[in-house]
């Protein structure tokens, strides 16, 4: 029986080459912490504290705790949301349901995802719904929901930098 070659001798000598990884920064949001804090954080307006880190719905802890604005409702302060969804040619008569199925979406969300949140639904007599929310995950959340429920795709925009998520729907 003759023998086999090394798996290395069956291969080509190519140098390997390693990507460069983070070889430029990568875009933050102005509303991200880039490391974690070293005290716990209460938010004046909604009560969620960051422990360690994590943002939730919990009692603030023994350690000291300073007052302050959790990213949610700096965004909604500052009205720059992280996610648009924009709905046109919406029927009359499906509009009171998407919207109940938003906020039904919103509600479960924020349980787990405190800084998750809509920051506002604006209607208008055109047909448009305009939604706007503080992460992108429950702008991506709303437009998978929508395609489950009328089975319509939506339109993705990702941002290059700093801007909001922009998801575009059309009955």
């Amino acid at each position: 029986m003759e023998a086999r070659p090394e798996r290395r001798d069956r291969r080509k000598s190519v140098p390997r080459t390693r990507p460069v990884h983070n070889a430029e920064p990568e875009a933050r949001s102005a509303y991200e912490r880039t490391r974690k804090l070293e005290h716990s954080i209460v938010c004046e307006r909604c009560g969620v504290v960051c422990h360690a880190g994590r943002w939730g719905w919990s009692d603030a802890p023994m350690d000291p705790v300073v007052r302050g604005l959790c990213p949610a409702c700096e965004r909604i302060r500052d009205r720059m949301p992280a996610g648009i969804v924009e709905l046109s040619m919406v029927p009359s008569e499906l509009r009171e349901e998407i919207v109940h199925m938003i906020e039904n979406l919103e509600q479960r969300e924020r349980v787990e995802h405190p800084l998750e949140r809509l920051m506002d639904i604006e209607s208008s007599r055109d047909g448009e719904l305009r939604i706007t929310t503080t992460g992108m995950h429950l702008s991506r959340g709303i437009a998978s929901a929508l395609r489950r429920r009328f089975h319509q795709g939506v339109n993705i925009q990702y941002p290059d930098g700093d801007g909001p998520v922009r998801i575009a729907w059309r009955t």
